[in-house]
């Protein structure tokens, strides 16, 4: 299965305000899938929103409060495009791919995911902190594109 829209089309779907950046496509979401007995074993998905380390930001409360939402906001309209044909359940391990422009260091890698974990594990059901929950990160630089991209793999 795959979808692809513009960016405006995003912008629609999250809520988010800005210049259309005309009919650009945004990079194609993969899903691929692989299922037992109806649950998800292994899921990966593209989401077009940045991260950024805010450990270091000296910025007005509601800015970041912004930002949360609109991270927020951009998981839950992906995760709505799935929804009825997806179920993760614990235990399941997390990678949250950032693709940025420059590279963060290990602690401002996992901050700047802080919000979007924040999102995954509501939509799971299960506090962010829950053993059962595993969360690896990573990044990659890429000049034309950011985005991050999360694969869960869960077992049995």
């Amino acid at each position: 299965m795959s979808l692809r829209i513009t960016r405006a089309e995003y912008r629609l779907l999250t809520g988010q305000k800005g210049k259309s950046r005309g009919s650009k496509r945004l990079p194609q979401r993969r899903v691929a899938a692989k299922a037992t007995g109806g649950k998800i074993r292994h899921l990966e998905v593209f989401l077009p929103i940045t991260v950024i380390s805010e450990a270091n930001q000296r910025e007005h409360h509601m800015k970041k409060h912004g930002r949360k939402v609109a991270q927020q906001q951009a998981f839950n309209a992906e995760w709505m495009l799935l929804a009825g044909r997806v179920q993760i359940s614990a235990p399941c391990t997390i990678k949250l791919t950032r693709i940025g422009l420059r590279a963060l260091d290990a602690d401002n890698l996992a901050g700047s995911f802080k919000h979007v974990q924040d999102a995954i594990a509501a939509m799971i059901g299960i506090d962010d902190g829950d053993p059962r929950l595993t969360w690896c990160y990573d990044q990659r630089i890429d000049p034309t594109e950011t985005g991050i991209i999360i694969e869960f793999t869960c077992e049995g």
